[in-house]
């Protein structure tokens, strides 16, 4: 709460008595009402800027065919969709000038883009990421979403880029999310290859080898042909690693080795060898039973490729 005094006679004792602080501003001439509106003027300034955050705001949004956290990619280099990103054409309440911003950016084959986790509303101290076969560990050593501020950092392959528009491919970006800043990928500074990964050096040694049947090749070479390029790439990100966690991954058991994984309305069954840690891709099938097929309700748009595809291999 704010008091404010009277110029001439100020506040009495008994309010003084009750406040946390006071503060006299030197006043000079005689016009009270203005000099007293002044001083609250100054007061509500200062007030504004103490409780002012300092804080991030987005410079677009990207619109992607992810739509949640159960279809992205762990990384985006393992990632197929092409996506777009609109940059705002007005921020803050000024022209953005992004458009001029983009000046340049063609000729690059890759970018960073730092982006807020939106979907996440806590942070996690510790962690198990997909790789470390049920171990938590720090979050600072993984990539989790989880972090103190919400801020992703992603490198995309740059598609092109025009207005206030960019097209990136090899990406991790759900649809809907905030672009914080986008900085071009310079491989002389970015790369290091050799690097030591740490905990990961061991995982990348538990991994699956995947390997597909003839079969599984021919579908995915038809599908592939058909505009449908997402499920190799789907199958390699999720069943390299801890295959059989279904809390994390839309995985069951159909017999004792052969195990079957869901991917938006298609589905992939896989054979599991333990011992050698060799899965064997063997088949991709249809979500939709031969009702739903039949319904003419389409709410994904997908059944015409559905029904073509259960013609060519599932007569």
């Amino acid at each position: 709460m704010l008091f404010l005094g009277n110029e001439r006679f100020g506040l009495d004792s008994e309010t003084r008595s009750k406040v946390d602080h006071c503060v006299r501003l030197p006043s000079h001439g005689i016009k009270n009402s203005l000099n007293v509106g002044v001083a609250f003027g100054a007061a509500c300034m200062s007030i504004e800027q103490s409780l002012a955050k300092p804080g991030f705001h987005a410079i677009g949004t990207a619109h992607t065919e992810l739509f949640n956290k159960q279809v992205a990619p762990r990384q985006g280099a393992y990632g197929s969709e092409v996506a777009r990103i609109e940059l705002f054409s007005k921020w803050k309440g000024k022209p953005s000038l992004f458009d001029q911003a983009l000046k340049d950016l063609e000729g690059f084959e890759r970018i960073w883009i730092l982006f807020e986790f939106d979907q996440t509303d806590h942070f996690k101290p510790m962690v198990t990421p997909p790789r470390s076969d049920g171990e938590k560990r720090g979050l600072f050593a993984t990539r989790s979403p989880h972090r103190p501020n919400r801020i992703g950092l992603t490198s995309a392959r740059l598609v092109g880029a025009k207005g206030f528009a960019i097209e990136i491919a090899e990406h991790d970006l759900l649809d809907g999310t905030p672009i914080l800043d986008i900085k071009p990928y310079v491989p002389e500074a970015d790369a290091f290859p050799d690097a030591k990964a740490g905990w990961l050096t061991t995982a990348l040694d538990s991994r699956f080898q995947l390997e597909e049947s003839e079969l599984f090749k021919a579908q995915i070479a038809w599908l592939e042909d058909e505009g449908e390029a997402r499920l190799r790439p789907f199958a390699r990100e999720q069943l390299e690693f801890d295959p059989m966690n279904h809390d994390r991954k839309r995985v069951r058991r159909l017999s004792d080795q052969l195990w079957e994984i869901a991917f938006r309305t298609w589905r992939l069954r896989f054979q599991l060898n333990l011992e050698s840690r060799v899965i064997t891709l063997d088949s991709v099938h249809s979500g939709y039973g031969l009702s739903e097929l039949e319904n003419i309700e389409n709410p994904y748009g997908d059944k015409a490729i559905h029904r073509a595809f259960n013609r060519r291999f599932h007569r």
